[in-house]
């Protein structure tokens, strides 16, 4: 008698929690930065996912950091003041065993609706940390690609619906003197002979940089070199004939440490 009563009692006290209990929404995603293992059902679009994290270092010359308004002298002994540097990168993968994995962040051309890889920072000589995208990856990375500069797409797009602090912003995004968007642009003043300022711009895409990096984490340790950026730069030259020197020094520019 004793015992049946305990069986009864322990019965309506487990329906009594049970009919308590409220499940728990949550990120159920293994591969997301803020997975819930204790959720009982997944939750609608709460999960977020790691960025590559890309850590700069600024050089001017063979020791010296860098920072905007330093001086720097090129291999023509000319003493250059850089009033302003900003760069587009844009198109970043993480490479691991031959796969590219992409931002899970999109963004629509305003102009013909096209949804386009929402992937696009500036470099700046202020920026010591990097941070873009969301990637649904794990395990080891072979490589960090991306671009310096934007592609067509992204040069001749619409992007007035983006974030007011987005890179292609209309109030952020950089041009050149007719207008048009372009990949970099450099404020200079020649010190030793001084003149107006000269800004430089570039307008096509330049090459693809690779950075390789092993390890477990989406992060990457680089440098900017400042001397390389302006290597052969003279502003006794035209505007026009200090771009394409440009161009071609953007490919010394960035280097993995």
């Amino acid at each position: 008698m004793n015992l049946r009563i305990h069986i009864i009692l322990v019965s309506a006290f487990m329906m009594t929690v049970m009919s308590c209990y409220e499940p728990q929404e949550g990120c159920l995603d293994q591969l997301s930065s803020n997975f819930d293992a204790l959720a009982d059902n997944d939750c609608a679009e709460c999960c977020t996912y790691p960025n590559i994290e890309i850590n700069l270092l600024h050089i001017n010359g063979q020791d010296s950091t860098f920072e905007i308004n330093d001086s720097v002298v090129n291999n023509l002994g000319y003493k250059i003041k850089v009033l302003e540097s900003k760069l587009y990168l844009s198109q970043f993968g993480i490479y691991q065993s031959g796969t590219k994995f992409v931002t899970r962040n999109r963004m629509v051309d305003s102009l013909n609706g096209a949804s386009l890889l929402d992937d696009v920072i500036f470099l700046r000589p202020q920026d010591l940390t990097l941070r873009v995208g969301e990637y649904r990856f794990a395990g080891k990375v072979d490589s960090i690609g991306f671009d310096m500069g934007l592609r067509d797409s992204l040069l001749k797009g619409n992007f007035y619906r983006v974030a007011a602090g987005h890179p292609l912003n209309i109030r952020n995004e950089i041009v050149n003197a007719d207008d048009k968007r372009s990949i970099i642009i450099l404020k200079l003043f020649d010190i030793l002979q001084p003149k107006d300022t000269i800004t430089l711009s570039i307008i096509d895409a330049a090459s693809n940089v690779r950075a390789t990096l092993n390890g477990q984490n989406i992060r990457a340790n680089m440098s900017a070199h400042y001397q390389n950026l302006l290597k052969d730069i003279n502003l006794k030259l035209t505007k026009q004939e200090n771009e394409v020197i440009l161009r071609r020094n953007l490919s010394a520019f960035l280097s993995v440490r």
